[in-house]
């Protein structure tokens, strides 16, 4: 087939304003940490929450840009002031700022 188009990776479908779907070997790849540690941050509401692909189906993923936003607010955390958290307005500690 001389004429075949190749097909398009992930990172061709960004610059096309497409936010792909990724499934859980990916997520566990881009975050590197485990299943079991991604569905226990979920449950405690600290991970976003996969979606159905398809309609009354096991078959679920993520947004790209979800779990790029939970590394992104992972990382402001990491590098907001001791003993505050992001969007805190007070210490933990329970001083006043």
């Amino acid at each position: 087939m001389p004429n075949a188009q190749k097909t398009r990776h992930p990172k061709d479908l960004q610059s096309l304003g497409v936010d792909p779907v990724v499934r859980m070997n990916l997520v566990k790849a881009i975050v590197s940490l485990s299943e079991a540690q991604i569905y226990k941050m979920i449950a405690e509401g600290n991970f976003p929450r996969p979606f159905p692909i398809i309609p009354n189906g096991r078959l679920k993923g993520w947004r790209l840009s979800a779990v790029a936003n939970y590394l992104a607010t992972r990382e402001q955390a990491s590098t907001s002031p001791a003993g505050t958290t992001v969007g805190s307005r007070e210490p933990q500690d329970g001083r006043t700022p």
